[in-house]
C-alpha cells in the first residue's frame, strides 16, 4: 500500500512539473524561429499605397482586405510568441522581444488598422464624389503619419533593450538562437 502512495505522489509531481515546464533553449529557438518566419511572411504589404493619391481610391478594396487579413495574422503570431515558455537563461531576451511585439501590436497595428479604416472610407467618398469628406479623411491620414513618427523614440528604446538582452546571452544560447533564425 505504501508503494502505491509513492507512485501516485510521483505521478502527481510529474504532472505538475509538466504543466508549467519551460522549453529547452533548443526547443525555444526552434519555435521562436518558426513564429518569426511566419511574422516575416505575413502579408501586410501596402507597397505603393500613397494616401494622398486620389487615383488609388478608384481601384478596388481587395488590397485593404489583404492588409486587414495580414494584421489579423500578425496578431495571431504575436500571441503565439508571447505564449512561449522560455528557459530561465532566455527570460530577459524573451521579455524584451515581447515588449517590442506588444508595442507593435498595441500601438503600431492599431494605427495601421485606423489607416485601413480611413482608406475604406476614402474609397466610399471617392465613389460618392464627396470632396469635403475626402479632404477630411486625408487630414486624418496625415495625423496617423504623425503618430508613426512619434513611435520612433519608443521603438528605439525597445530595440536598445532587446539588443542589451541579446548582448547578455551566452555564446551557446546565441548560437542556438541564430541557428533557428530566432535572433
Amino acid at each position: 500500500m505504501r508503494g502505491i502512495w509513492w507512485l501516485f505522489a510521483a505521478l502527481a509531481l510529474v504532472a505538475v512539473i509538466a504543466c508549467g515546464q519551460s522549453l529547452t533553449v533548443e526547443e525555444y529557438a526552434e519555435e521562436c524561429g518558426e513564429i518569426l518566419e511566419d511574422l516575416n511572411d505575413a502579408d501586410i504589404s501596402i507597397g505603393g499605397f500613397d494616401p494622398s493619391d486620389i487615383a488609388y481610391y478608384s481601384s478596388d478594396l481587395d488590397d485593404l482586405d489583404d492588409i486587414s487579413d495580414g494584421i489579423d495574422d500578425l496578431k495571431a503570431y504575436i500571441g503565439e510568441y508571447k505564449a512561449l515558455s522560455p528557459p530561465s537563461d532566455l527570460q530577459e531576451f524573451h521579455e524584451a522581444r515581447v515588449a517590442m511585439l506588444e508595442f507593435a501590436e498595441g500601438e503600431m497595428l492599431a494605427v495601421l488598422e485606423d489607416a485601413t479604416s480611413i482608406a475604406e472610407d476614402l474609397f466610399d467618398a471617392y465613389e460618392d464624389g464627396d470632396e469635403d469628406e475626402i479632404e477630411d479623411l486625408l487630414e486624418e491620414i496625415e495625423d496617423l503619419e504623425d503618430d508613426f513618427e512619434d513611435f520612433e523614440d519608443d521603438l528605439e528604446d525597445l530595440v536598445e533593450d532587446l539588443e542589451d538582452a541579446e548582448d547578455d546571452l551566452s555564446s551557446r544560447d546565441r548560437r542556438d538562437l541564430e541557428r533557428e533564425d530566432c535572433l
